[in-house]
Parts: structure tokens; sequence; C-alpha cells
């Protein structure tokens, strides 16, 4: 689709590469502050080694670790190498704003939930934290398309810390539904907006 555009595909699986890596890197952060805050784990000291996870993927994003280990992966499937890498700085300023995202959904999450069940909003850390956890499980389960059913119950299973099971499937169920909604108007309005900017300009005479 890029393609159209003038973007060439390498350039494009670059960043496609890039854009799952940031964001499963940044959800891993997110997923680490959750671990640490678990009620059963209060107390535990052990709870802290999940931090350990944070300076490890900056470590695989820096370019000199993050540049063979995609080329290796684009070798494996048969694509040339990256065009370039980012320089360690612009990572770092991009898993700012990748944190900034996961908890602008985080909050609209913990909105989602509390339209459907009341919570209290002590709860909003685990609430907001459960959905970059079961982005986690999406990716790590890749066989499964999109992530149906295993991003889910991870969801759910994250959010029942703090909620009922059977409410926290329900919630998780039901943010599927609108997510996949929403996906669809997207997609909708961008083929719509695509085939208006393909017709004819307006006050164009007919070929004759």
């Amino acid at each position: 689709m890029a393609e159209r555009f003038g973007v060439p595909k390498r350039v494009t699986l670059a960043s496609i590469l890039y854009e799952l890596a940031l964001a499963l890197a940044t959800a891993v952060m997110v997923g680490a502050y959750f671990v640490i805050e678990l009620p059963e784990l209060e107390g535990r000291p052990a709870r802290f080694a999940s931090l350990v996870l944070i300076p490890a993927v900056l470590v695989v994003a820096h370019p000199r670790v993050f540049a063979p280990l995609a080329d290796f992966a684009l070798r494996k499937l048969g694509r040339e190498p990256l065009p370039r890498v980012l320089p360690f700085g612009r990572v770092l300023q991009l898993c700012l704003a990748y944190l900034v995202c996961w908890a602008t959904i985080g909050l609209g999450f913990f909105a989602f939930a509390a339209a459907l069940h009341p919570v209290d909003l002590s709860d909003l850390p685990y609430i907001a934290s459960s959905y970059p956890v079961a982005f986690c499980v999406a990716v790590l389960t890749f066989i499964v398309p999109s992530g149906i059913g295993t991003r889910d119950a991870a969801l759910a299973a994250s959010m029942a810390v703090v909620l009922p099971g059977a409410v926290a499937a329900a919630i998780a169920v039901a943010f599927r539904i609108l997510q996949t909604l929403v996906e669809l108007l997207y997609v909708a309005a961008a083929v719509t907006l695509e085939r208006r900017g393909n017709g004819p300009a307006v006050g164009a005479q007919p070929d004759r």
C-alpha cells in the first residue's frame, strides 16, 4: 500500500520492524511495573527482578544490537538488510513517545472498564497496565492472527487482579469488539476518502 505513494517496500518493512520492536520493548517496561505492583508479590523483594527487563530491552534496541538481529531475521525471510538504523538517541525519544501512547491507551481502557463496571481509582495502575501486558502475550503468540483469544485471555487475567474473573472476561471481550468496530470504521473511511480523491476534479468536463 505504501509503495503506491513512492515508499520502497524495504523501507516500509524496516519501519514495521522498528514499530514492532519499540512497541514490544515499551510494553515490556510497563509490564515490569505491573509485576512489581501485583498484590500477591507485595513484600517480596524478588518482584523487583522484573526491572532488569528495562535495561535489557534498551540494549536490544541499541543500533549495534538491533541492526544485526534485524538483518539476520530479514535474511531468513529472503529480504535485503535494513537500509539504515536509527541512532540510539532517536530510539530513546521514540521509546518515550510509545510510553506516552501506552499511558493514553491505559487511561482509555480504564475509562472503558469503568463504563461497564464500577472500579476504584486505586485500580487504575492495574487496569491501565493490563493492556500492554496483553499486547506482549499477543506478540509472543504470533501464530494466532491478531492475538485472538490469547490477548483477550491475558487481558482478562491481568484485570482479574482487581476485578471478579467473570467481569474481567466480559470487559476484555467487549473491548475486543469495540476495537474491531473502530478498525472497520477506519478502513471504510480510508477507502471512501481514497475513492473520492481519485474521482474527477470538480468542474472537470468528461472526455468526448
